[in-house]
């Protein structure tokens, strides 16, 4: 089924790795009864149906993938669908029947207090942003040349492996030795750093990687609490990044709006190379 999507799911923002298995058809707009808002920080959008007594159109820029059945049940859970988040069908401009993620109308809302996304294009609005500046074309640009001179001081024909920084096993520069429980180990709750004592969060339900799911070169897992769009209280999550190391994830993770406003200080120990299913 063809899916349209209009905000983190887009191209250059965090949770596109979710549609990389995905046919990307093309960018469009759709018109609807519900306006785009910008949640708190403007860390993500939503399109919030109008009342009932409103028919107003607004327009929504966003894009078209070819998803399948996997992909669908999740961004189902990354939207909440059907408790949060609804999917529901749609045409677009170019007369593509679609279907996109909507909440409904509710006077009490929090989004009902938050300003809205002008002329319905996120992508737009967040060039405007300090923290999203990954999508200013000259950052950009710098960040293209930094990861090719680093990938030009990389030796990928040696069979050293990189030195375990954080293992009580691996002495001076030394490779991580094969018994290390650190090599490649996956989060877990034992091993996540103290909260703030300003927090009154659960123990993260964390659900460990595989052990027996091969790495996945260049994409690494971090896991975070994240802060409710009420501004009270939080949640864990985790957010998928493409770099080369686990130090170069932590940094690329720090610009982005989960990285700004996460609750607690993300560390290497949250970071875990992204093993297959």
């Amino acid at each position: 089924m063809k899916l349209f999507v209009y905000g983190t799911l887009m191209q250059h923002f965090p949770n596109n790795y979710i549609l990389r298995t995905s046919t990307f058809i093309s960018k469009t707009e759709i018109h609807y009864k519900g306006k785009m808002l910008a949640s708190i920080n403007d860390a993500f959008p939503a399109v919030v149906d109008n009342p009932d007594t409103d028919p107003t159109l607004h327009t929504i820029k966003g894009e078209v993938y070819e998803v399948d059945e996997h992909t669908l049940i999740t961004t189902d859970r990354l939207e909440g669908h059907p408790n949060w988040y609804r999917r529901i069908k749609a045409t677009t401009i170019d007369n593509q029947e679609i279907e996109f993620y909507a909440m409904p109308y509710n006077k009490d809302d929090y989004f009902s207090k938050i300003p809205e996304v002008p002329n319905g294009d996120w992508f737009e609005f967040c060039k405007t942003k300090p923290h999203y500046s990954f999508l200013n074309e000259e950052w950009h640009k710098e960040a293209v040349k930094q990861e090719q001179e680093i990938s030009e001081n990389i030796d990928y024909d040696s069979d050293e492996e990189d030195p375990c920084d954080e293992c009580e096993f691996s002495e001076g520069n030394e490779p991580c030795p094969d018994d290390c429980p650190d090599k490649y180990k996956a989060h877990s709750i034992e091993n996540t750093p103290d909260l703030h004592t300003d927090l009154e969060a659960e123990e993260p339900q964390i659900e460990l990687q595989e052990e027996e799911g091969e790495i996945i070169p260049g994409l690494f897992n971090v896991i975070h609490y994240d802060i409710e769009s009420t501004g009270q209280g939080g949640f864990w999550n985790n957010t998928v990044i493409k770099a080369d190391s686990k130090e170069h994830a932590l940094e690329k993770f720090n610009i982005t709006p989960a990285g700004k406003y996460c609750r607690r200080t993300v560390e290497l120990s949250d970071i875990t190379p992204l093993r297959a299913i």
